[in-house]
């Protein structure tokens, strides 16, 4: 397990987030057969359950809805359940991660004037073709580095630090070998436009806000 040292204040300023993330993430259809999310699914349905966990019980209530699904031929085989996510609260919290884990990692925090900036790749449909190639390249970059495994699968991730800057980072975060977000910390004042990464980051937040907008992310 690897923690790191943080204020109640802060802890308490974004617990919401955090659970928002864990739940939404273990009800997950096609999360809830990994091996290591039976306890976050039995966790979840805990906090769901706790009477003052109703905010956010009728928060995913009002998220979710069912949909057909359908055989090639147009037959209707079953009806599933689909939750709508806020991406931007998922997005938070790994952006938190990797603050955290860079803290891990190199004993120091990142420089205030830097950002993080996270896209859940579920979310990336948007794109042209050309961010969609620097997207591909900056994955399989990162996919070259050495991976760390934490809880036997349940989080995995990988990264890479500039040679001449090292608060200039890309990781790519992977939970429950399912949900994957691409993190990047850049200086504030490169954080639209930046030659300095592989991908475009600007033009990936739009691709990741439009889709948003237009669908959210389902399960």
């Amino acid at each position: 397990m690897i923690t790191v040292a943080s204020c109640l204040e802060c802890n308490r300023d974004v617990s919401m987030d955090d659970e928002y993330f864990r739940t939404t993430i273990a009800l997950r259809a096609d999360v809830q057969d990994h091996p290591a999310a039976a306890e976050v699914y039995a966790s979840a349905m805990r906090g769901l359950r706790r009477r003052g966990a109703t905010g956010l019980a009728g928060e995913l209530t009002r998220q979710s809805r069912y949909v057909e699904k359908r055989t090639a031929s147009g037959i209707i085989a079953a009806h599933q359940g689909t939750l709508e996510v806020d991406l931007g609260r998922l997005d938070r919290v790994a952006e938190r991660t990797v603050q955290g884990l860079f803290r891990h990692h190199y004993h120091s925090r990142l420089f205030p004037d830097y950002v993080v900036r996270s896209f859940s790749l579920c979310g990336l449909t948007g794109m042209t073709e050309r961010v969609r190639e620097k997207l591909l390249r900056t994955m399989r970059d990162l996919l070259s580095t050495p991976e760390t495994d934490v809880g036997a699968g349940a989080f995995r991730y990988w990264r890479v630090v500039a040679d001449d800057r090292p608060h200039v980072t890309s990781w790519l975060l992977l939970f429950f070998d399912r949900v994957s977000f691409l993190v990047f910390s850049v200086p504030r004042s490169e954080q639209r436009g930046s030659s300095t990464f592989d991908a475009n980051v600007a033009e990936l937040e739009l691709a990741c806000a439009e889709k948003a907008r237009r669908t959210g992310m389902r399960d």
